[in-house]
């Protein structure tokens, strides 16, 4: 037999020979070869299938650290400091039954120099950001020595007392600045003297202005900078639209309000109230605002040269003016001028 045919049997011979015996595991040999290649085809397209279908993980190396500074460790490199911030003080003279000098149509001192400091205090905080304090900011009487204890107790930067002048004739007009010093020059003192006059016995405290000598040393320079940027930005500010306006410069006195100050600190005298046309002006806001806004472009100028390490600062002093003295040499302005 060539091919593996199972022949008929008969009823006879039910055995089969061994030639069939041979075709019948030749069968079943080729069908479990078969059945085998088929199992292995389905196992392999499975596992094609799922390699497709699950995404390959991928590992990606940790960044390494980033090197501090040689020898710290970095979880203890200390933070930045903040920066200090800034404590200003403003200080409207006189106030309450101190009316200070009584300008054209019976504008007083007192309520020019609340409003131009309000004024001067919601600037700074909206520019600058600084805290403002003010020794008064109502219609009340504050003495002297209180203005500058205030500054000392909140540890302030700055000190500025603002006050307006006036004369006997009404003649003067201008801004002038002061830093706390001694003096010889007769129109200073007489200023300083009326400025004064909240002080026990009208007269300044000789112990008491000793001792604030001592800790103004120490300031004097920082308050003769300042001084210079209030009058140079006062100037400058109102002369743009009222170019005649006097530059009667900076100058020294010893003026109670500033004694004791562990601060710089100056006094501007921002124009003539008794004057007929400076007098006019301060009874507008637009010119109290003209004030305010050259008091915070000194206030801001001084701050910056500060943090420059500004070198030191010319302490050339303006030569006074002594255009309100009577014939005989003394002050000849009225109880209620400076």
């Amino acid at each position: 037999m060539t091919t593996c045919e199972l022949p008929e049997t008969s009823q006879k011979n039910s055995q089969p020979s061994g030639s069939d015996v041979t075709c019948i595991f030749r069968r079943c040999l080729i069908l479990g070869c078969l059945s085998l290649v088929l199992c292995a085809a389905g196992c392999w397209h499975g596992a094609i299938d799922r390699v497709q279908q699950e995404p390959v993980p991928v590992s990606v190396p940790e960044p390494s650290p980033t090197p501090g500074p040689v020898g710290v460790i970095p979880d203890l490199v200390a933070a930045p400091k903040e920066e200090h911030k800034r404590v200003i003080v403003l200080d409207p003279g006189h106030g309450g039954e101190e009316e200070g000098a009584i300008g054209i149509g019976g504008l007083k001192e007192k309520d020019v120099v609340l409003d131009i400091a309000l004024i001067l205090k919601g600037i700074i905080q909206e520019r600058m950001g600084a805290q403002v304090l003010l020794t008064r900011s109502d219609d009340r009487l504050l003495a002297l020595a209180e203005r500058t204890a205030l500054a000392n107790d909140n540890n302030a930067d700055l000190f500025l007392s603002i006050h307006t002048n006036a004369t006997l004739v009404g003649q003067v007009s201008g801004l002038e600045t002061y830093y706390l010093d001694n003096t010889q020059d007769r129109a200073s003192l007489r200023l300083a003297k009326y400025e004064n006059q909240s002080v026990s016995g009208g007269a300044l405290d000789d112990l008491s202005f000793i001792l604030s000598d001592l800790v103004q040393n120490g300031k004097l320079e920082d308050s003769i900078s300042l001084a210079h940027y209030v009058q140079t930005s006062l100037y400058e500010e109102i002369s743009k639209q009222y170019p005649g306006i006097q530059n009667l410069g900076v100058k020294k006195g010893p003026f109670f309000v500033l004694v004791g100050a562990h601060m710089p600190c100056v006094l501007a005298e921002v124009s003539f109230i008794d004057h007929h046309e400076e007098g006019a002006r301060l009874g507008t806001r637009e010119y109290r605002q003209k004030i305010a806004e050259g008091l915070f472009t000194a206030i801001s100028h001084f701050y910056e040269e500060k943090r420059r390490n500004r070198p030191q600062v010319s302490q050339d002093i303006a030569p006074a003016q002594d255009q309100d003295l009577g014939q005989d040499g003394e002050s000849s302005c009225p109880q209620g001028c400076p």
